[in-house]
């Protein structure tokens, strides 16, 4: 018989006793953020601008062609502005390098020669590819990160 996990953390198996891990885990991830930031997102987690999404001296303007041009349409839908978003965790962890990939380094090696955000990776004939979160292009090698904050 399997349990779930009650907010005090205690199992349990009744439905309307039962918070998910997710939501628990977007709770803890909102308090953290409002700890280390100040600004205070809404009920669901999500903050007025995009660039109050940023960690601090990231210029929103080195990343934003990039989000526009993806598929997923982050900026416009506001999903970018959710505390908990996955390409948000992206930007903030690569886009330091955006403008000075030459500075990065990863797995060893410093310096990339291009870092670019949703890249569209094409790999079914027609219709839309699916875009990677940061693709890194340098020496001879090409790297890829798509981050989930939810995988269940």
């Amino acid at each position: 018989m399997s349990s779930d996990l009650r907010a005090d953390g205690s199992e349990g198996h009744e439905a309307n006793d039962v918070v998910s891990i997710q939501t628990l885990a977007k709770e803890a991830l909102r308090k953290k953020f409002v700890a280390a930031t100040g600004v205070e997102p809404d009920s669901k987690g999500y903050v007025r601008l995009p660039q109050e999404n940023l960690v601090p001296d990231l210029d929103f303007d080195s990343i934003q062609n990039d989000l526009v041009g993806g598929d997923g349409n982050e900026l416009g839908t506001g999903k970018f502005r959710a505390v908990h978003s996955s390409r948000a965790l992206a930007v903030n962890s690569f886009g330091p390098f955006k403008t000075n990939p030459e500075n990065l380094t990863l797995l060893g090696k410093q310096g990339a020669s291009r870092l670019e955000f949703e890249h569209p990776l094409p790999i079914f004939r027609g219709g839309t590819p699916p875009n990677l979160d940061v693709w890194i292009e340098r020496e001879g090698e090409v790297l890829a990160w798509s981050p989930s904050c939810w995988s269940i």
